[in-house]
């Protein structure tokens, strides 16, 4: 890796000067609070019955050195905008 990843707690938000002072988001109490099923099959509905899609391969289905490949690539080839 050519640089360490940038920690959230030291770097600035967008249009702000300097890290967060106080991490935690002010509307955090009032964010609507949601319940979702997991259906026989293993699926998870919301309320409504809508099916959420996850995206989560199981760690013997990953193929890691491929993984790393496209990060490295990734980071080789980033441009300043």
């Amino acid at each position: 890796m050519r640089e360490p990843y940038l920690l959230w707690s030291e770097t600035p938000y967008a249009g702000e000067s300097g890290p967060p002072g106080n991490p935690v988001t002010p509307s955090a109490g009032s964010w609507p609070l949601l319940f979702l099923k997991r259906q026989l099959d293993g699926d998870i509905v919301t309320p409504e019955g809508k099916e959420v899609e996850r995206f989560l391969k199981h760690p013997n289905m990953i193929d890691f050195e491929r993984e790393l490949k496209v990060v490295k690539k990734t980071l080789n080839t980033l441009t300043e905008t």
